[in-house]
């Protein structure tokens, strides 16, 4: 059995369902692919992964052209902040409709070219958990690599403090001792979500997630959402973080 949140309705199997989303006008569809969807957060998804639509999530809004969307997300105030200030000194007309992709037609013309392995349809039975395992498997190949598996046993390997085990000799038992406050270490510590290293270069997402740069990067050009929260980001949405180190 399967169940219909939207319509609360249970259906015999995911075939059923999934007709039942087709030609029910409870659901909401998009028009430009002719399909209806589970929900609205489905359709959010498919017009951010399919390579018919060029969409803001942020902003919930289409744009005709990949070049379009890449203008938006570079030059609209939502997506900037105070350090961008490159380009402040560019004069650019934004008063009329559809100016982003006029502009990414000359700007990034590259952008406007199709992949060449470009897949036009997706799979008709697609619901938004169906990907949810993809961030979890990115995740597992930086958790097993070898560099971390040596740091676990490294750390495993450390000898005991020399205190604890001229006591455990000599039978005495000592209370624990609170750090001392002057022993403890100035600045902060945090590490990757990803590689779970003490990141070099940090750069934090439009959410607000920090991961080391390298890493964010890569993830970010595969799926574009924050692997921690799943919300919509970007590379181009990356801010630099400077953060200081442990003493």
């Amino acid at each position: 059995m399967t169940y219909c949140t939207l319509c609360d309705r249970y259906f015999p199997g995911e075939e059923a369902r999934a007709q039942h989303v087709q030609y029910s006008t409870n659901h909401p569809k998009c028009d430009k692919c002719d399909r209806r969807f589970a929900n609205k957060n489905s359709l959010r998804n498919h017009y951010v992964y399919s390579p018919r639509h060029h969409y803001c999530a942020v902003c919930e809004k289409n744009f005709l052209t990949a070049a379009g969307l890449r203008v938006h997300i570079e030059y609209a105030a939502v997506h900037r902040d105070d350090s961008d200030d490159d380009s402040d000194d560019e004069v650019i007309d934004d008063s009329s409709e559809g100016w982003e992709d006029e502009l990414g037609a000359t700007a990034f013309p590259e952008e406007n070219i199709p992949p060449a392995n470009s897949e036009d349809e997706e799979d008709p039975n697609y619901w938004t958990d169906d990907d949810a395992e993809d961030f979890e498997e990115e995740r597992e190949k930086y958790f097993e690599s070898n560099h971390h598996r040596a740091a676990l046993a490294a750390r495993a390997a450390e000898p005991a403090p020399a205190e604890t085990l001229s006591d455990a000799r000599t039978g005495a038992a000592k209370d624990p001792e609170c750090p001392k406050s002057d022993e403890a270490r100035s600045g902060v510590f945090i590490s990757c979500p990803l590689c779970l290293e003490a990141p070099k270069e940090t750069s934090v997402t439009k959410c607000g997630h920090l991961f080391c740069t390298p890493c964010i990067r890569t993830a970010l050009s595969g799926k574009k959402m924050c692997p921690v929260c799943r919300d919509f980001s970007v590379p181009q949405q990356l801010r630099k973080v400077y953060l200081p180190t442990i003493a």
